[in-house]
């Protein structure tokens, strides 16, 4: 890569190209924010701000995914937002946000010249490249959160970050059984046009929403790269279960074998099952 030097955002194309898409219709844009996030929560509260609005940031200084953990960015170095999706334009199962969301960034990725061989998903919803399973880095990751009105979600905001243009410098240690950050500059030896990549995102996530449910759980689970290996599953609380990744059902919960039966489970986090 002969520079890492960020290319602006280019917000006036990014508006032109989807001012008729469903999803980045319209954008709002911060230079640094905490976490997209909670502002995406409270544009929900407006109902003059239509379904599909996005938030997005040139950098996060409080950026948050699973299980609580921070999601480190440097200025203009990612693509950080978060997506209003109201009651009308969910899914009707609305766990399978994570699957259209993950797939939205995975096909978004492969359009920056990732090749498709090299780039999946770990279950539940993070982004990683490698050339196999045991050198793969975290690319991006999905944090979904939702408000709900009795037993109907009455909106979800889906967050997203993806480290585009970080040199090896930017990124930070993280110890095992974590994986290892990367990111797209680094993969392509290029600088990566986050304009480009907002585009290609909102157009696969307004066109992932549409997609039937049987579609969906299938691209889904034939991108997950820690399917049918030996894993050993975080779980919220803390606990560990180790087994076999049989696979995922329409919710996206993870089917593990282990002692003779098998668990559902529905949030944890995986990684390679080592010895000892």
């Amino acid at each position: 890569m002969t520079s890492n030097s960020p290319l602006p955002l280019d917000l006036d194309r990014a508006a032109a190209t989807l001012n008729v898409c469903a999803v980045g219709h319209s954008i709002q844009y911060h230079e640094t924010l905490p976490s997209t996030m909670p502002v995406a929560h409270t544009l929900a509260l407006r109902p003059d701000i239509r379904s599909g609005a996005v938030v997005l940031a040139g950098q996060q200084t409080a950026g948050r995914g699973r299980m609580q953990r921070r999601w480190e960015s440097l200025p203009g170095r990612s693509l950080l937002l978060s997506v209003l999706l109201r009651k009308n334009q969910l899914p009707e199962q609305v766990l399978q946000l994570p699957m259209i969301a993950g797939l939205a960034v995975l096909r978004s990725v492969i359009s920056t010249g990732v090749p498709r061989g090299r780039v999946g998903l770990k279950w539940p919803n993070d982004l990683v490249i490698g050339d196999s399973w045991e050198n793969a880095r975290k690319v991006a990751g999905v944090l979904i959160e939702s408000s709900s009105q009795g037993a109907e979600t009455s909106y979800a905001v889906v967050g997203v970050g993806v480290n585009a243009n970080h040199s090896v410098e930017d990124l930070p240690q993280i110890e095992p059984p974590s994986l290892p950050p990367t990111s797209l500059a680094l993969e392509l030896g290029e600088v990566v046009d986050c304009t480009d990549l907002l585009i290609a995102f909102c157009r696969n996530m307004a066109d992932l929403l549409t997609l039937p449910s049987p579609m969906l759980a299938a691209a889904w689970s034939s991108a997950l790269w820690n399917l049918h290996r030996q894993v050993t599953v975080t779980l919220p609380e803390g606990s560990h279960l180790s087994g076999t990744a049989l696979g995922v059902n329409e919710q996206g919960s993870l089917i593990v074998e282990h002692d003779g039966r098998t668990t559902i489970v529905s949030a944890g986090d995986v990684s390679i099952r080592t010895s000892g």
